[in-house]
């Protein structure tokens, strides 16, 4: 993940200082994070909690899994990650904050750090570190309700952690190179599939209209000699999912939950209607947050640095166009298929319930950082011209 920031030519001594000034970056970010995690010892249990803590604490782990199955949500793998901090009292409930940013911002850095391997791409020392580590406290804190998007373990365990989940799950593929490597990560995505399938919906739903996208671009977007692979990975992802939705959705707490909000009226005229006045307020809320302008920084740093093995710079992939629109308009139409299936729980409140747009959010904050590394990477290439 290091690498010389120069070209062809010795660079001035100025320039030299570059790379180790970069090794000091990620501390901005990582500064942030821990504060917030620091600070969230003063968080208190609240709604559902008082619920929860009891019973784990009475009846055991197990007790609340099956409560989420049965008569809550069904969500199985949800139940097993709000058990894991419950089972702790309100000391977990107050530590999980800086537990799940550690867990994220390692899945991210070693999202990143896959991903530059894949490509072959070069990196002064301390960035991928400070990518992962600023579009997590962007994701984290530009939310108008940075509570519900962090503090708040059931909203996190629903709605923060599942699409930073996602993204991981394609670090075995991008590291795979041989064929039992590969077949181990096709299984991998299987299994986080199913995973995600009794985690959340709405990621599970921006999971399965990305996966179709890859599938649809597959023969334009990867090398004929990968094609296969891809193909099969993003099937079993899809499968993984599907069957984890199958098991959510017949599950008589998945049941009572639609019996209880009138899910019968999810594809009326009204509901649709209704759905789609929310996201466009929800769109609105999203393109007036200036702070997720820094996703774009990131990218445009990344790409201003980025640098081949021989220390040349890289010239923009052609297939970058299609990729940010295509991911675009898809991240826009699973963001509103969340919201219909969300709105008979939420109805109105779906415009400002900020914690159900992480699922595609997050995604499209990854796109933003794509669209900055192609702008970095054009205006690097016209400086050096």
């Amino acid at each position: 993940m290091s690498g010389d920031v120069s070209g062809g030519n010795p660079a001035p001594s100025s320039l030299r200082l570059v790379p180790a000034g970069m090794a000091l970056l990620p501390l901005v970010p990582l500064t942030l994070l821990g504060g917030a995690s620091w600070f969230a010892r003063w968080v208190r249990p609240s709604a559902d909690e008082w619920c929860f803590l009891p019973l784990v604490r009475d009846e055991g782990f197990m007790a609340l899994v099956n409560q989420f199955y049965s008569t809550g949500n069904g969500r199985i793998a949800n139940g097993v990650l709000v058990a894991s901090y419950a089972s702790f009292g309100v000391a977990g409930h107050q530590w999980y904050a800086g537990i799940s940013a550690a867990v994220m911002l390692v899945l991210l850095w070693a999202w990143a750090a896959a991903l530059l391997r894949r490509t072959g791409g070069r990196l002064p020392r301390g960035v991928p570190l400070f990518s992962a580590a600023t579009v997590l406290a962007v994701f984290c804190f530009a939310s108008t309700n940075t509570y519900k998007t962090f503090f708040w373990p059931a909203s996190s365990v629903s709605h923060t952690f599942p699409p930073v989940l996602a993204a991981a799950a394609t670090i075995p593929a991008l590291l795979a190179t041989s064929r039992r490597e590969r077949a181990l990560a096709v299984a991998f995505a299987c299994v986080v599939g199913a995973v995600l399938g009794t985690l959340s919906e709405e990621t599970s739903v921006v999971a399965l209209v990305l996966l179709a996208l890859a599938l649809l671009l597959g023969r334009r977007v990867f090398p004929a000699g990968q094609l296969a692979f891809v193909r099969a990975w993003c099937a079993a992802a899809g499968a993984g999912i599907l069957i984890g939705t199958a098991v959510l959705l017949t599950s008589p707490g998945s049941r009572n939950r639609r019996a209880r909000y009138q899910a019968d009226s999810l594809f009326t005229p009204e509901s649709l209607y209704a759905s789609m006045r929310g996201y466009a307020q929800i769109l609105h809320t999203l393109l007036t947050t200036w702070q997720y302008v820094g996703a774009i920084a990131v990218g445009v740093l990344i790409g201003a640095l980025a640098r081949r093995a021989d220390g040349s710079v890289p010239r923009p992939d052609r297939r970058a166009p299609l990729l940010l629109g295509s991911g675009a308009a898809a991240l826009l139409f699973s963001g509103y298929v969340c919201t219909v299936i969300a709105y008979p729980a939420f109805g109105p409140s779906v415009a400002t319930a900020n914690r159900l747009w992480n699922d595609y959010l997050f995604p499209l904050l990854l796109l933003l950082v794509g669209a900055g590394g192609l702008l970095g990477n054009l205006t690097v290439r016209r400086y050096r011209r």
